[in-house]
């Protein structure tokens, strides 16, 4: 998946836009890094493990139907939501919020609906 909706002040990062890395053996990860406002919009993506936090207050909501259903998990710190989680029957995908959540809630929503598959 990759986001067809940014925020309007961030771009891709020139110095590490695009990191492939392995989470677990035979399953890899991949991490887009947007700057906005100078801080780190993080969008991550990887088949299988579904990892979840403790740490922050989470909520859900099911979207579509049958084998295109999707579910998004809420992750906020406080009142700011500083992770939106969307769950495939294939993978996990995941939009960061900055270090201080600089993005509003409803633009992290939008980005997260935003995600859309890789055309070949």
């Amino acid at each position: 998946m990759v986001p067809s909706i940014v925020e309007r002040s961030s771009a891709i990062d020139r110095e590490l836009p695009l990191r492939v890395y392995s989470v677990t053996k035979g399953k890899e990860a991949v991490r887009l890094t947007f700057l906005a406002s100078n801080e780190a919009l993080r969008l991550l993506g990887h088949r299988g493990d579904r990892r979840g936090t403790t740490r922050l207050f989470s909520t859900s909501r099911t979207s579509g139907t049958g084998s295109r259903a999707a579910k998004y998990y809420f992750y906020y710190n406080g009142a700011h939501l500083h992770m939106v989680v969307l769950r495939t029957r294939k993978a996990s995908y995941w939009v960061v919020n900055t270090l201080d959540d600089h993005l509003s809630n409803e633009t992290m929503i939008e980005i997260a609906k935003g995600l859309k598959p890789l055309s070949r």
